[in-house]
């Protein structure tokens, strides 16, 4: 009875300290928090899905087409170079708004807001999980097996999304880091007989979710106050 206790007792410290442990990471990255909860990038994660879905399903139906046109016609030779365009337009959007949203933040710079992501005790994980990543990719291609891409960014990628949202403890980061694995990990299985759709489920799918996670959070987060 008493060592029965004595392991409750246990129990219920070792989640008082996770518990404290979470408040002193959350205290710690106001900085992050505050960027990270902008209507922005909910926005940007929308018009991402619905772009990068509808250009995968209509690669998908010129590629399906592509099997009775004249020779010649090889729609694959599109195939990534719109996604990384989408890619790189947001990441630049992403940049310019976010440095013009730390300067309303306390006189906060944008090397600050790197110190606060990639200086702190994750930032190892981080950084681990981006160069695997990257190797990850590059073997691929080298091997002849780029779409398996697809699932291993996504899978590497929600492990890179819940690491994250330790610090800013946002619902659509955690529906996302959960919604891109689950994804990522289905697509495993079907990338082989539909590349284009699993690419357009995975990130496609994914942002839209991210996207409407953080408006529907947003709006929470505005009636409450």
């Amino acid at each position: 009875m008493q060592n029965k206790e004595a392991q409750q007792k246990d129990f219920q410290d070792i989640a008082e300290c996770l518990k404290d442990l979470r408040a002193a990471i959350k205290t710690n990255s106001p900085l992050l928090h505050f960027v990270a909860s902008s209507r922005l990038y909910p926005i940007l994660g929308l018009v991402f899905g619905v772009l990068a879905s509808g250009y995968s399903i209509m690669m998908h139906i010129l590629t399906t087409a592509s099997d009775t046109a004249e020779p010649g016609f090889q729609p694959a030779s599109l195939t990534w170079i719109f996604l990384v365009f989408l890619l790189v337009c947001g990441g630049v959007v992403k940049v310019f708004y976010t440095n013009r949203l730390i300067r309303n933040y306390k006189n906060a710079s944008f090397s600050a807001l790197l110190k606060t992501i990639y200086g702190g005790k994750i930032s190892g994980f981080l950084l681990s999980a981006l160069l695997t990543i990257a190797t990850a990719i590059l073997f691929l291609i080298r091997t002849n097996h780029p779409w398996y891409i697809v699932p291993v960014a996504a899978i590497f990628t929600s492990f890179v999304v819940q690491a994250m949202n330790l610090l800013i403890e946002l619902s659509e980061y955690s529906v996302f880091g959960y919604s891109i694995l689950i994804f990522g990990l289905a697509s495993v299985f079907l990338i082989d007989t539909w590349p284009w759709l699993c690419t357009a489920l995975t990130f496609g799918g994914s942002f839209l979710i991210f996207g409407i996670a953080g408006l529907v959070r947003a709006a929470k987060t505005k009636g409450e106050k």
